[in-house]
């Protein structure tokens, strides 16, 4: 009634478990969003959200069906990390982190176990694979070689975050500020890309699996 958002992924899935979330809103703000992208004349390639909670059981639903309408695809964050024990042991000092999202990679993958049909039934576009849960923050060249290194075949997204640090960066409420433009390095690197080209990788968008339906 005023107009806002239940303001954290932890207060949605409350709303969720308490019966309280009312899909007919939810469905409204998507698509809402979806228009308003269209009328900005950005040709829109995919549905995703923050911190996942499109995911979320009662929701994903409502966001398969205007993912088919639309004619887009969806970002399907099942990950099966690579390495992790070499993670932590690069990064012993934020092992709390590291697993608080390991847990919730794990978690997002077990609600969406039986995701995969839905979305062939739909015929709605995913990646078949993902990374980039379990590695928020700590994605530097090291490990973009390691998750290139062990790609199995057919599609694969990363999620990442690159940036500069700015002002407006530094005003924003989130953790991720320095290790942005690590991230930034690591993906502009040369070595990168020569290994990208030398294991025979095509970079690709969700265009791509929208036109190969």
């Amino acid at each position: 009634e005023r107009g806002t958002f239940c303001g954290s992924p932890v207060r949605l899935l409350a709303r969720i478990l308490l019966g309280e979330l009312r899909l007919e809103e939810v469905e409204l703000e998507c698509r809402a969003q979806i228009e308003k992208a269209c009328r900005a004349g950005i040709a829109v390639t995919h549905l995703d959200s923050h911190k996942h909670v499109h995911m979320l059981p009662p929701i994903f639903p409502v966001v398969l069906r205007l993912a088919r309408e639309y004619g887009i695809g969806v970002r399907l964050g099942i990950e099966r990390p690579i390495g992790f024990g070499r993670l932590l042991g690069r990064n012993g000092g934020a092992a709390g982190q590291l697993l608080k999202q390991y847990a919730a990679a794990r978690a997002l993958a077990a609600l969406a176990i039986h995701f995969h049909e839905q979305l062939e039934q739909a015929a709605v576009p995913a990646p078949a694979h993902f990374y980039g849960i379990v590695t928020t923050g700590f994605l530097d060249r090291a490990e973009l070689e390691a998750i290139l290194w062990n790609l199995p075949e057919g599609s694969s997204e990363l999620m990442c975050h690159p940036g500069y640090v700015d002002a407006s960066l530094g005003q924003t409420p989130t953790r991720l500020v320095g290790q942005r433009e690590k991230e930034l390095e690591g993906l502009r690197d040369p070595q990168t890309r020569n290994l990208v080209a030398f294991l025979g990788i095509q970079l690709i968008d969700y265009r791509h699996l929208v036109a190969a339906r």
